[in-house]
């Protein structure tokens, strides 16, 4: 199944190569100054180096998150629980 989408995907650039148009553009100043720019390189090398995650690398991220974002909640709750029922109305103010 592999084979098969790369070998669709190497006769989509192939005919993508081969066209006037793409040639035309490729030779223009404008794209050489383009892909003479470092952020431009830059961008090229980690689109090179990049892959997609593995399913144990997702799940491993997703629970990451998840603990971040509990973490953070029951900070937050805990702040405003102590603000609204603890020390505003010890002195005397209301929570509003």
């Amino acid at each position: 199944m592999l084979n098969k989408r790369t070998g669709r995907i190497a006769a989509v650039l192939e005919k993508v190569r081969g066209s006037r148009l793409v040639r035309k553009a490729a030779e223009s100043r404008v794209m050489k100054r383009i892909s003479q720019s470092r952020a431009v390189r830059n961008a090229v090398r980690v689109f090179r180096a990049a892959r997609y995650p593995t399913r144990e690398e997702v799940w491993l991220i997703v629970r990451i998150s998840l603990v971040g974002i509990l973490i953070l909640g029951g900070l937050v709750f805990l702040i405003r629980f102590v603000l609204v029922n603890g020390f505003l109305p010890m002195a005397g103010l209301s929570p509003s």
